[in-house]
């Protein structure tokens, strides 16, 4: 059993393989509830022929969901796997070690080895053993088992057997009818016994046909057909969220960029949908509006065919004599909100819901500039224009003019900007974090898409803390901050020039972590606090 689970390993049948075994002495608490009564009801019938026989467990035990089938043959597994296994394992027994092993997995590394682990029980710490496991093949095992050879007629006295059974018609309490047809089971069985134990000699309709099996393919969203197809929602995320030292959000957001980009360019059945993607989306009341992704789309359910989702809804300012979406958006508000009241609703108007029955144009592509508004501050949004060409081809409602409007000009080969992980929003987006962190369970990673602009802090004067990282805390409050220039900023981190620092010191401190560095503003705020505490304590 462990060759032929780390075979389905091997040919990538399954990621893992795994299975558990029993206390000794098992037999006697829960299988047995099973086979006494199994042998308890055929006790009551006569059971003459082994078609019979079959066909009585089937009847017994279909109460415990179990089936019984004849096989008149079985495939040579040991044949199979003897030339390409390292050599059998064992040890597994109770003895003198304990109980034995009851637990095993079987797992292929990164070279395409399938290794194999042991433990006495599913809560022991540890597998065995502790390291790499034990390898299983030392070759590939190509193609199909044949079928086992069944035992040679003189090594089970086919021909006693035989007459034995013979000798029992008589004794046998029957009407004529049934048993001449007991009598004719038996006899067809012995004439369709292989000669010499050949069973490539049964017949076609009673030997196994090989079928190759199917390859493992996580299904990416929860069983939504009716075959019901696995799904790997229990899975772990296929990008890691835990961050921590040597890992960074900036390394999290990488990593999910590419995940997304690359799903997006594999998928061969429905678009994908992630969080924070922008759709155009026809609500049941019929009305078409751009939409935000806010909740409910996880990663793994990001292409399945039944995802539901939450949205936020963007109100369109259209630009004058401009037909379509080519004006500006902004989240639209709910009239109805109370902050007081829960039951009002969220700040900005969501839909709950939506399918991809309502989904017209996916992965909408926005950029940003700053408001046409004067009175309004920060910036807006606008829909790519090749976004907009999608929307155009799906709807007849919204045809794409002749002439692009300025805002859209240097966006007619598609969309000119590039994704960047959010460290200051404007002020609509930070009412839309705001919105999205009311609701339980909503995502807390947004992106904002901003024009391609330079956004270094090279030449700013800003603070470092004077901080050893191998001995303060990650987060330190007691180190003292002094003044410093940026001179090359590498995001993550920066290289600064220290403002006070002697003649025989470098001046340069290079690869400084952005949690050491604060723009001087807050500086110095804390010295004026600290100098006015230092003030009412010398009055008398």
């Amino acid at each position: 059993m462990i060759f032929f689970l780390a075979w389905l390993v091997l040919i990538d049948a399954t990621e893992e393989a795994s299975f558990f075994c029993m206390m000794k002495g098992h037999t006697y608490s829960r299988i047995d509830q099973t086979f006494r009564a199994l042998i308890g009801q055929l006790l009551s019938v006569p059971v003459w022929t082994v078609t019979s026989l079959v066909r009585y467990i089937g009847r017994y035990l279909g109460a415990y969901n179990c089936k019984c089938q004849e096989l008149n043959c079985l495939w040579d597994w040991k044949a199979f796997f003897a030339p390409h296994v390292h050599e059998r394992f064992g040890g597994f027994a109770t003895s003198q070690f304990g109980s034995g092993m009851h637990e095993f997995v079987l797992r292929k590394n990164r070279h395409g080895e399938v290794r194999f682990w042991a433990r006495k029980h599913a809560a022991s710490s540890t597998w065995l053993p502790d390291d790499g496991g034990y390898p299983v093949f030392k070759s590939i095992p190509t193609g199909s088992p044949q079928l086992a050879k069944a035992k040679l007629d003189e090594e089970w006295n086919r021909t006693m057997v035989e007459s034995t059974v013979r000798h029992w018609y008589k004794y046998m309490t029957l009407r004529p009818s049934e048993k001449t047809q007991v009598t004719s089971d038996w006899e067809e069985r012995f004439a369709a016994l292989p000669t010499g134990g050949d069973t490539n000699l049964l017949p076609r309709s009673k030997r196994l046909v090989w079928r190759a099996l199917p390859r493992f393919n996580p299904i990416r969203g929860a069983v939504s057909s009716a075959d019901h197809k696995p799904s790997d929602e229990i899975e772990n995320p296929p990008v890691n969220p835990i961050t921590g030292l040597g890992r960074s959000t900036t390394q999290v957001a990488h990593e999910l960029t590419e995940y997304r980009e690359r799903i997006r360019r594999e998928a061969g059945g429905e678009p994908a949908v992630f969080q924070t993607d922008f759709l155009f989306v026809r609500v049941p009341s019929g009305e078409l509006s751009l939409h935000r992704v806010v909740n409910n789309a996880c990663l793994y359910s990001a292409s399945a065919t039944n995802i539901t989702f939450t949205t936020t809804e963007y109100a369109h300012v259209p630009q004058p004599n401009v037909p379509g979406f080519w004006g500006h958006f902004h989240p639209k508000l709910n009239p109805r909100y109370d902050p007081c009241d829960r039951k009002s609703g969220t700040k900005f108007v969501r839909h709950q819901e939506i399918a991809r029955a309502h989904v017209v144009v996916y992965d909408v592509q926005v950029f940003s500039k700053p408001s046409p508004v004067q009175e309004e501050r920060g910036k807006v949004i606008y829909v790519d224009a090749g976004s907009l060409r999608a929307l155009s081809a799906a709807s007849a409602d919204h045809p794409v003019p002749c002439t692009l409007p300025e805002t859209h000009s240097s966006n007619v080969r598609g969309p000119q900007v590039k994704r960047k992980q959010k460290s200051r929003a404007t002020d609509g987006a930070r009412e839309e974090e705001a919105d999205v962190e009311e609701a339980e369970g909503d995502a807390s990673e947004e992106f904002e898409l901003e024009t391609v602009r330079s956004t270094s802090r090279v030449d700013k004067e800003m603070e470092i803390q004077g901080c050893t990282p191998a001995e303060c805390a990650y987060v330190c409050t007691e180190c003292d901050w002094e003044g410093c220039t940026v001179v090359a900023d590498h995001g993550a981190m920066c290289d600064v020039r220290l403002h006070n620092i002697g003649a025989d010191e470098d001046p340069i401190c290079r690869s400084v972590a952005n949690r050491f560095l604060r723009m001087p503003a807050a500086g110095m705020h804390k010295r004026r606090l600290l100098a006015l505490a230092d003030e009412r304590q010398a009055k008398p």
